[in-house]
């Protein structure tokens, strides 16, 4: 397990980092004064791993975590400054990326051929060799006595110089079981393309037709066979998402110890990392943090990765930004919220 942290001060966009992973960057609108703050620190199951002292107008701050395990824990305290005038603060709460991790394969594990799917019916291949359609574009494969479930999504069909129905691209997802995929292979008229993965992969990149006729047409897919390998993922499991299972608190921790202590607000409790960005990026308006005039006040983001989840999250990483937005409250009786 490794925690990386760093800080900087910088014009504009502010740094990148991963998160489990905060980047923020502050702007003030003066209408009068305003001269607004922030610092920061992060904390990883109970140790302060990273911080950053009070920097000002347009600076940026960044922390980074890598390789959470389940059962981890930590906290992300913002501090908020206001020296001036009242201000109506508003914080918005982005996921900027995520990356999808693949488990390592078994050592030694075999790269073997368990299926293929064929007869493309303009919605999804409808012949499975191997397995069976569970669901439009969703196979399963039975590989030593497990069931391997594989999603498939078409990106691309022939365009209007061709026929209509043909699939020329698609991307494959194992969306269940402890396997991952080594090897796609594609026919389409009479050639025959293999893609390998030096690892087990969960999913693919866009698979194209390897054929395309003396007009320059891709020409359309006839089957796609999957070679897989056993991996460390549990048997059986489905390959869940970071984001989906972090388990967020959110509150002002007025002694910024990173703790609800009685008499603290609550803004937010139990709640999944997925939900609280869907309500609060700046897609959403973000969050009027209510109660803010001058002084300071710290918002601490606390943060858990039930031990339960076991593996399916592993290699998974996030980037977030935290954004802070302030404004003049005096003569501002009804402030137009500035991502809406």
């Amino acid at each position: 397990m490794g925690l990386i942290g760093a800080g900087a001060t910088v014009g504009g966009a502010g740094t990148r980092a991963l998160f489990s992973d905060a980047e923020g960057t502050l702007t003030t609108v003066s209408a009068g004064e305003l001269d607004l703050g922030l610092d920061w620190r992060a904390v990883h199951n109970g140790t302060q791993v990273a911080s950053m002292s009070r920097t000002g107008t347009d600076g940026g701050v960044a922390a980074a975590f890598e390789d959470v395990k389940p059962g981890d824990s930590g906290c992300f305290s913002l501090s908020i400054h206001n020296d001036t005038n009242p201000a109506w603060v508003w914080l918005a709460i982005s996921l900027v990326d995520e990356v999808e991790g693949q488990p390592d394969p078994l050592e030694g594990a075999a790269c073997t051929m368990v299926g293929k799917i064929e007869d493309y019916d303009g919605d999804a291949f409808d012949t499975v060799e191997g397995g069976n359609r569970v669901a439009p574009g969703v196979y399963e494969f039975d590989v030593d006595d497990e069931t391997v479930t594989i999603e498939v999504s078409i990106t691309n069909e022939k365009g209007e110089s061709a026929e209509d129905d043909e699939a020329v691209g698609f991307t494959a997802e194992v969306i269940q079981g402890s396997y991952g995929l080594c090897a796609v292979t594609v026919k389409s008229s009479t050639t025959t393309d293999t893609t390998t993965f030096d690892d087990c992969t969960f999913s693919t990149p866009e698979i194209r037709t390897p054929a395309t006729n003396p007009q320059g047409v891709e020409q359309g897919i006839s089957f796609v066979g999957f070679s897989v390998c056993e991996t460390e993922q549990s048997p059986g499991s489905d390959h869940a998402e970071l984001a989906d299972e972090l388990l967020v608190d959110v509150f002002w921790d007025d002694d910024e110890d990173c703790e609800l202590d009685t008499g603290e607000a609550s803004l937010s409790a139990d709640e999944t990392l997925r939900d609280l960005v869907s309500r609060t990026d700046m897609e959403a308006g973000g969050l009027l943090l209510d109660g803010f005039r001058t002084g300071t006040r710290s918002l601490s983001v606390s943060w858990r990765l039930p031990t339960e989840v076991g593996n399916e999250i592993q290699g998974d990483e996030l980037e977030l930004s935290f954004d802070v937005y302030a404004e003049q409250r005096r003569h501002n009786d009804e402030p137009v919220n500035p991502w809406t």
